[in-house]
């Protein structure tokens, strides 16, 4: 009991633990088990080594058509990179 007082002194224990949440660039999305086989089979192939690589990839294109099809959309954020 003695050094689990002593770790809780050493850790900075302060009552509840924080339930901040750390700040964190990135979101989790869920994708059908098919569609991420599928996105497997592209690993190792034009360059991609992960699926998020692949993720991302097909959001930005299509989120460039949505932008160059519909220029004028008001609220639609900042040109793609």
């Amino acid at each position: 009991m003695v050094k689990f007082i002593y770790y809780l002194c050493a850790v900075g224990y302060r009552g509840k633990p924080s339930m901040e949440k750390k700040s964190n660039p990135y979101v989790p999305i869920k994708i059908p088990k098919t569609l991420a086989d599928e996105m497997d089979s592209l690993i190792g192939h034009f360059g991609y080594k992960t699926r998020a690589e692949i993720a991302k990839d097909g959001i930005r294109m299509v989120l460039r058509q949505f932008m160059n099809a519909n220029p004028t959309c008001e609220g639609c954020g900042d040109p793609v990179e």
